[in-house]
């Protein structure tokens, strides 16, 4: 994906500093003014809805009602590129607490693989893959729509993460 330098540079700014809510809300103005289609505008929305007066690390509840919106579906505003790319099939729109899991189908397998999307202050903070090889397949996806992600995988050994945590995208290295 070619990131604009301008995006690039507030998003390192917000990795830099993720506690400072003013980056972000800045970052939400420059979608406004330049971002390209509903997955920028969708996220401009849940970081002004996420953002602002709230205890730290904590999500306020308007936050958690605009991810399901009213028909559920909101939070797939935020990664349409994965969706796009591997459906989600039953069960999509679940929530615990700040997650959001789904069955996603990856190509050729015949399978379904679960992921857990995690939602915090405007963003995917992290995507929960219950296998080495599902997330390998979607982490291009999933940094194309959220590049803030990071990668979660329940059960890997870490020797079998580091690859896929090394492609991350460039900006957090």
């Amino acid at each position: 994906m070619t990131t604009h330098p301008e995006r690039a540079a507030l998003l390192g700014a917000i990795r830099a500093r993720p506690d400072d809510d003013t980056l972000r809300l800045v970052y939400a103005d420059w979608l406004d003014d330049r971002g390209a289609g509903d997955r920028d505008a969708a996220t401009a929305e849940f970081i002004r809805v996420s953002c602002g007066d709230r205890p730290r690390r904590a999500m306020p509840r308007a936050a958690y009602r605009w991810l399901l919106g009213a028909t559920g579906a909101n939070w797939r505003r935020l990664v349409p590129g994965v969706l796009a790319r591997f459906g989600a099939g039953s069960g999509a729109g679940c929530r615990r607490g700040r997650a959001v899991s789904c069955a996603l189908a990856l190509p050729g397998s015949g399978r379904r693989y679960a992921v857990a999307f995690e939602f915090e202050r405007g963003f995917v903070r992290a995507a929960r893959f219950g296998s080495a090889h599902a997330a390998s397949v979607v982490l291009d996806a999933l940094q194309d729509d959220q590049p803030l992600a990071d990668l979660l995988i329940a059960g890997v050994r870490p020797e079998r993460a580091r690859p896929l945590a090394s492609r991350l995208a460039p900006a957090w290295g």
